[in-house]
């Protein structure tokens, strides 16, 4: 694909950033590279900044820190020219960094899920024809979490079609220090914007039965899930270490088929 241009937000960086992009612009000058300067505000004031800066019929959205494959954006771009009835694609999504493999996205969720828990698993990093992003309102700047998620509603709402690419296209890294914006997010930022979104939405929770308490339920259920997650992760590590492996393999073999069981040893 050609016909691209690339919208860079400098949110108000105090190192050298802005040089490297500039730098970076004129070393690909093929490209159409458009850098805005903004004083530090917060991820969703920043993007939209990006986005009325766009003139490209699709738009496609990746965050500073994260990776896509070489071949997202070129597959998506593909069915939406070539199926006009979908709104927005997007891929499923795995964990970098962290010691996690964890792949992030339920394959295909169906309308409760997606208003039950953000569970798209790409966070913001689809692609979205322009048009049906400003029929539904685009992302709301006065959410501090779950903007991304909020937007998938609207979208649900208008009746937008959406498509899943079952391939690991998107990559989000999780950082080991747990000092990333989504995990350190506290509990009260959360309520809050949980509520601001049951709020706006209340009319379409309601025609899917879908109540306030419901969505605490799951939020804190996803949670009990990563907390264990987490737990099994440690747990292989520990007993794959080929010392402590071949000390239960040769003086606990039957303790060591369990844990090999268990943990999915290899």
């Amino acid at each position: 694909m050609n016909n691209y241009e690339i919208v860079i937000i400098d949110d108000g960086s105090t190192d050298n950033t802005l040089s490297i992009l500039k730098q970076f612009a004129q070393q690909h000058s093929q490209i159409q590279i458009k850098i805005i300067e903004q004083e530090n505000t917060n991820v969703t004031i920043a993007r939209v900044n990006a986005i009325k800066h766009a003139s490209g019929v699709y738009l496609f959205f990746l965050d500073s820190d994260d990776k896509i494959a070489p071949t997202y954006f070129e597959k998506a771009a593909n069915l939406l020219n070539q199926q006009p009835e979908l709104s927005l694609i997007y891929s499923r999504a795995q964990h970098f960094e962290a010691n996690t493999n964890e792949i992030w996205c339920a394959k295909n969720p169906t309308v409760l899920d997606i208003l039950q828990i953000h569970c798209m698993g790409n966070g913001i990093c689809m692609m979205v024809r322009k048009k049906d992003y400003d029929e539904v309102g685009g992302f709301n700047t006065d959410l501090t979490y779950g903007e991304d998620w909020e937007f998938y509603i609207s979208m649900l709402k208008k009746n937008k079609k959406f498509y899943q690419i079952d391939e690991i296209l998107y990559f989000y890294r999780k950082r080991n220090t747990k000092n990333s914006i989504c995990d350190s997010v506290d509990k009260k930022k959360i309520a809050r914007n949980f509520l601001k979104i049951y709020t706006k939405h209340i009319d379409f929770y309601e025609e899917n039965n879908m109540y306030f308490h419901n969505l605490f339920d799951a939020f804190h259920q996803q949670n009990w899930q990563q907390q264990n997650l987490e737990f099994f992760n440690h747990k292989k590590k520990y007993y794959s270490n080929p010392l402590r492996k071949w000390f239960y393999k040769t003086f606990k073999s039957k303790k060591y088929e369990e844990l090999r069981k268990k943990y999915d040893i290899n």
